[in-house]
This record gives C-alpha cells, sequence and structure tokens, in this order.
C-alpha cells in the first residue's frame, strides 16, 4: 500500500506499507534404512527402520516507510524512516518406525529441530543537494540504522544453552550504527566531470571510519569516455559474523556436516581501491567497455574449517557429532585484481546481445593462496527479443561460464588435510514472457537449466534449477 500527498508549496509525503505472510510443508517420502552389519546381506529377519520427514517453513516479513522531501531552484532534499521486520519460524521433525523380525514396531516422533530468526533493521535517513552553481552540485547527508538479530542461530559466548543438544542456543545481538557523508559533482566545462566524497562511519561495537573516494569521467568525444576511480571501502561485520551458533546442515550418509560458529573478534574490513575504463559508442547500436581494476583489503572476513569436529567438544557442542566446526576469520591481506571487457549490440530493431569477459586474480597475500570460492575467468552471453509489439512472445537467454572456480572439495578434505580444487561450470537461464492485455502479463521460464548445485560463503549459492511461471496484473 501506496499513499502520496503533495502540498500546496509542492513538497510531498508518502507512507509506505507492505506484507509477505509464507506457510510451506513439505512432506517427504517414506526412507527405509537395514540395520545389517557391513558385508552382511539382507533376510526376511533383517531389522529396518521407516522414517517419514516433515518441514513446516513459515516466513513473515513486514516493512514500513514515511518519506518527506521537497525541491526548489536551489536545493533537492529527503528524509526517511523505514522499518523492516523479518519473522521466520522452520520446524524439521521426523516420524520414525523400527521393525524387527518382521514385525512393525509404533511409530514414534522425534523432537523436532526448530530454527527461529527474527531480524529487524531500524534506519533514519536523510540527504541535501544544494545548486551551488550550473558547475558545481554538493550533496550532504546522514543515516542512523540499528540491526537487530534474535533466535536459535545465535549465541554469544557467555551465553547458555536453552536446552540439552548444540541446536537449543537462541539469544539476541544488535550493532548500532551512524554514517554522515559530504558529496560535490563538479562540472568545470563539457569534458569533465570530478566527483570527489567523504564518509565518516560509527558503530557501538568498532571504532570510527572516515574514508574518502575520488571520481573522473573525461568525455574524449562524443562518443568516448574515460573513467577513474580511486576510494577507500569500510565494511563491520554483521551480527551473524560475530555470533552465528548454527548447524548449517547435520550428517548424512555421503558427508560430514557443517557447524558454524561466529567470531566476536573480528574486525572490520578496510580496503582501497582503483578503476581506469574506457566506454566507446558506435552510434545506437553498440557499446563496449574495457576496465583494469585493484582492490587491496585489509582484514578481509571469510570462513574455514578449523579442521576440527564437534565431538571433540562434547561441552560445547553436546548432542551433534560429524559436523565439521566452521568459524569465521580476519585474512590480514587480501588482493583482488583484474580486467574485464563487455559490450552491448542491438540487431535490427527487436535483438539485442550482451558479452563479457573478467579476469580475476584473487589471492590470500599473508598465505600466497588463491583465494576460494572464486573464478579466474567468467565469460557472459545473453541474447533477447524484444518486439515493440506486447502482446507477442519476448525472449532472453543468457550464460555465465565460470572457468578455473577454486573451492575447497569437502568429499576429499580431511580432518587436517583440506583439499582445493578447481572447476569449470555454466549457468543458463531462460524466460519468456507476453501481455494479455495492455495489464496482464504472463510469463515462465527456467533458472540454472543445467542444474548446477555451488556453495560457499562467496559462491554463487546455486540451490540447483528452478522453473518459473506466473501472472503479472498491475491496476
Amino acid at each position: 500500500v501506496n499513499v502520496g500527498y503533495t502540498f500546496d508549496n509542492g513538497n510531498k509525503l508518502g507512507l509506505d506499507f507492505s506484507r509477505l505472510k509464507e506457510k510451506t510443508q513439505q512432506a517427504g517420502a517414506p526412507t527405509r534404512t537395514f540395520m545389517n552389519k557391513p558385508g552382511t546381506s539382507i533376510t526376511p529377519t533383517t531389522p529396518y527402520q521407516d522414517k517419514i520427514k516433515t518441514i513446516y517453513n513459515d516466513n513473515k516479513r513486514t516493512d514500513y516507510a514515511i518519506t518527506y522531501q521537497g525541491s526548489d531552484d536551489k536545493q533537492d532534499w529527503m528524509f526517511r524512516a523505514y522499518k523492516s521486520v523479518f519473522d521466520k519460524h522452520y520446524k524439521n521433525q521426523d516420524l520414525k518406525r523400527m521393525t524387527m523380525r518382521g514385525r512393525p514396531g509404533a511409530w514414534n516422533m522425534d523432537a523436532p529441530k526448530i530454527d527461529t530468526i527474527k531480524r529487524t533493521l531500524s534506519v533514519i535517513e536523510g540527504k541535501d543537494t544544494f545548486n551551488l552553481s550550473d558547475k558545481n552540485k554538493l550533496t550532504a547527508g546522514f543515516e542512523y540504522r540499528k540491526d537487530e538479530s534474535e533466535g536459535t542461530r545465535l549465541k554469544k559466548p557467555n551465553t547458555s544453552l536453552s536446552g540439552s543438544s548444540a541446536r537449543d542456543a537462541f539469544d539476541k545481538a544488535a550493532i548500532n550504527y551512524m554514517a554522515a557523508y559530504v558529496q560535490d559533482e563538479f562540472r568545470p566545462n563539457d569534458k569533465w566531470l570530478i566527483i570527489p566524497s567523504v564518509r565518516f562511519d560509527h558503530s557501538d561495537q568498532f571504532s570510527n571510519k572516515l574514508t574518502s573516494n575520488l571520481a573522473a569521467t573525461y568525455n574524449a568525444a562524443d562518443d568516448v569516455r574515460i573513467k577513474a576511480v580511486v576510494g577507500q571501502g569500510y565494511k563491520t561485520p554483521t551480527v551473524n559474523d560475530l555470533y552465528i551458533f548454527w548447524e548449517m546442515y547435520a550428517k548424512n550418509p555421503g558427508s560430514d556436516g557443517q557447524f558454524y560458529v561466529g567470531n566476536p573478534d573480528l574486525k572490520p574490513e578496510k580496503s582501497l581501491s582503483y578503476e581506469l575504463s574506457v566506454e566507446k559508442d558506435w552510434g545506437d547500436r553498440s557499446t563496449v567497455h574495457f576496465g583494469l581494476f585493484r582492490n587491496e583489503v585489509k582484514d578481509l572476513i571469510g570462513t574455514y574449517w578449523t579442521g576440527k569436529m564437534t565431538e571433540d567438544y562434547p561441552d560445547i557442542y553436546p548432542g551433534i557429532t560429524g559436523d565439521r566446526i566452521m568459524a569465521y576469520e580476519n585474512i590480514p591481506e587480501a588482493l583482488l585484481q583484474g580486467v574485464e571487457l563487455y559490450g552491448s549490440h542491438r540487431i535490427g530493431k527487436d535483438i539485442y546481445l550482451n558479452a563479457g569477459y573478467t579476469f580475476l586474480d584473487a589471492k590470500d597475500k599473508t598465505a600466497g593462496t588463491r583465494l576460494k570460492d572464486r573464478a579466474k575467468h567468467q565469460v557472459t552471453f545473453g541474447v533477447s527479443y524484444q518486439p515493440e509489439n506486447i502482446y507477442a512472445w519476448d525472449l532472453s537467454f543468457d550464460l555465465v561460464s565460470n572457468i578455473n572456480y577454486y573451492f575447497n572439495n569437502g568429499d576429499k578434505s580431511t580432518m587436517g588435510n583440506f583439499v582445493y580444487e578447481t572447476k569449470d561450470f555454466t549457468i543458463a537461464n531462460i524466460m519468456t514472457s507476453r501481455h494479455l492485455n495492455k495489464d496482464t502479463k504472463i510469463y515462465l521460464g527456467i533458472d540454472n537449466i543445467s542444474n548446477h548445485q555451488n556453495f560457499g560463503a562467496y559462491s554463487d549459492g546455486n540451490l540447483g534449477r528452478m522453473y518459473r511461471v506466473g501472472m503479472e496484473y498491475k491496476f
């Protein structure tokens, strides 16, 4: 729901509200596990267990916002306050029955695995842009943000478990942020655009930080642009990075589980980046971009396997066996640098092509090794058919190929012996849509056609193939 009101002086007041409620339930097919000893055959008297897994997943999200803005010949300002609340309740429960000597026993319900999350984000922000002259525009702004989380995925070091298992964690945590910034857009002539900026960040859990950025664009010709950027970055750890205490997934017959533990001693990431690029147009049909980039990072936040298992520490992880203990760390010095080339071209009036290539050299400078969950080469290609007639079917197809992707192969890694390998994979997506009338549109498509699955803190996070079919109606 969006409501707006314009005052006589031209100022505008806006109120926004949205609500999402989702309830899903998944009842798995019964599975049967025979209890015969390794190397022995299954007989009619071999005991076995039947299991039915049921998953309940309820999600709610509520967003509120109020915005007040105005402008005149000298300035353009905005003040906004908003709040977003995400509430998740997940329950995973097994129904089991043992059969001994051909005689089935009673069905028994295991204690459920409960996962609850409530995250509340409250923000107040404002900015004012001053038109100092036709060549100079100054913007100043501020932001206050409170990030609160509570649920079963959090536990501070001194907080006790609420039950007898490490799955019975429950805690609360919050981080308050404040920031102020100033940016100037200066056009000394038709050739140049220069944008310097300064930002001050404050947090109640981390030190204050002042960062700056300088960007410039030079129009060498009507169809050629040269861009350069040098800037500092600052990123504080999240509540999850600091206090997560959660079994990402349990051990199964094929592999170990993973139990993630936060690190309250993490430092913020700090970076210094450089970019230089050239863009060239050929009429209104084609554009090519070529760029170089370099990003020097200190205290990069990453995850790693500690080489330890949960059963090694029964006092800390009671009731959990077969899980690798995963933790967060600061990588003292990291370097990400490379080259990117991409372009777009319109064929005729309805068909568009785009393609790109990125070379990435990402390494841990301290250890002298590559950063995991990143590809050295990435190639993209897309083609789309976009007819002017909205009642005709449009079509888009795109490919993203990751070559020499570096990752930790958990299936081959053992305690104290991590196996890192490279792999190549391609993600392909296709989508088509058309209007039934001017207000109604239908669509269908497939994401990740090859059904590639990839996990990791910095990986693409593909969970598998996804089919889409739907309708949009606007009124």
